[in-house]
């Protein structure tokens, strides 16, 4: 391998981020001269992703005036004062209602524009639990730093649109392109302070796994996008990593969260490796640092990617990513839990480990014989730590009813 990619790879995959649209409370543009932006918010509020579009700002603090639309001149060729004045006109000519634009027209850079855009929202009485943020693919990092600090209760999806025609494909390949990709970089660091840090820090301790309530909801919702025998087969090794817990002295409602949640990433579809990914990059995505480790080290006792039973069905830049993630964890008891309970939570109810990795011998055609030993392992561990039979301590938690989501 050559490591000159890493860093390429590194720089990019801080840089540039994408999420699939959602469901939200409000699409946000963030300040800016290029169509392409509202036009976007404007697809994604007629296909019913939002009921509001948030823009801003008044003009960049480089030129003291707004200096006309980087593109499409002439489609959108009034004479513009402000930022929001132009992005209002491509919304109203793009289909939008007029009472569904909310915005401000003061902020000259990227951090101003995300203070007066949660002004914005607090002045028209909107809650956002979640917003899809709408920006160039290489201001994306640097859009979610300063929302995210603005609406720190805000879960942000990023919709990027391809400003100077920069990707995370490409942006390496010219000259203006990495310019612009390292002025980024730079200024995610020159552009924050010490109680920036100092916030993040804070908000990232203070919530790295969801209260049960919380975890309930994020199964139900995600149910709703994918039903399907996976969500049956979570609440199964939530009670089952539960009832381990109690026995063992651990936490019981941690235990749960993590059973509960461990599959998450199948909300986006059915898929194999697939499922590992997203869901830590969703997990992530709300701050919970600890579920996103646990949908990650689920699925591999031994810590290593070459015992995953399926098809690697990402890109192979995912699957280098999560590599190098699932190494720089050391396991602790709760990821060895949720590995034994995932191999014993079936769809009906717990299941025999043995019978359960026969099961799945024979659907995929193998099982690696690291993996068995380890997991046989697993169950005799937690069965000395509880001082009991596995089977007898789960049996005292009763399977949770199936709703139907199933």
């Amino acid at each position: 391998m050559n490591h000159n990619d890493n860093i390429i790879q590194a720089i990019s995959d801080f840089i540039f981020i994408e999420n699939r649209p959602e469901r939200a409370d409000a699409i946000i543009v963030t300040g800016g001269s290029f169509p392409e932006a509202a036009e976007t918010a404007a697809v994604l509020w007629k296909n019913s992703f939002a009921p509001y579009i948030l823009i801003g700002g008044g003009y960049s603090v480089k030129r003291n005036a707004f200096p006309g639309p980087r593109s499409k001149q002439d489609v959108y060729s009034n004479q513009y004062k402000t930022e929001y004045d132009f992005y209002k006109d491509v919304l109203l000519r793009n289909g939008v209602n007029e009472t569904a634009i909310l915005g401000e027209d003061r902020s000259a850079f990227t951090r101003e524009n995300a203070v007066f855009a949660r002004e914005a929202a607090e002045q028209a009485g909107l809650k956002l639990n979640k917003a899809l943020l709408v920006c160039k693919s290489f201001h994306a990092r640097r859009c979610l730093l300063f929302f995210q600090s603005a609406f720190p209760d805000t879960t942000f999806l990023i919709i990027p649109f391809a400003g100077f025609d920069i990707t995370k494909e490409n942006w390496f390949q010219t000259e203006y392109g990495t310019q612009r990709v390292l002025g980024e970089l730079q200024r995610c660091g020159s552009q924050l302070h010490f109680s920036d840090i100092r916030t993040y820090a804070e908000q990232a301790v203070s919530r790295p796994y969801p209260d049960r309530a919380q975890a309930d909801g994020l199964l139900a919702e995600a149910a709703a996008h994918h039903p399907g025998p996976w969500v049956q087969h979570s609440r199964i090794a939530a009670r089952c990593a539960e009832a381990v817990a109690a026995c063992c002295g651990m936490d019981t409602d941690k235990a749960y969260v993590f059973g509960l949640l461990h599959d998450i990433g199948r909300r986006f579809g059915k898929g194999h490796f697939q499922h590992i990914v997203d869901g830590y990059d969703y997990m992530l995505s709300l701050g919970y640092t600890d579920v996103a480790r646990i949908c990650l080290t689920h699925s591999f006792p031994n810590q290593s990617l070459s015992e995953y039973i399926g098809r690697f069905d990402k890109p192979e830049q995912d699957i280098s990513r999560m590599d190098i993630a699932l190494h720089q964890i050391v396991y602790n008891d709760y990821d060895r839990l949720i590995q034994l309970c995932d191999c014993v939570a079936g769809t009906d109810g717990p299941v025999d480990m043995q019978s359960r990795m026969e099961d799945v011998k024979q659907r995929y055609g193998s099982y690696p014989a690291e993996k068995w030993t380890q997991n046989l392992k697993l169950k005799a561990y937690f069965e000395q730590r509880c001082g009991a039979d596995l089977h007898q301590v789960i049996k005292q938690f009763p399977t949770p009813p199936d709703d139907g989501t199933c």
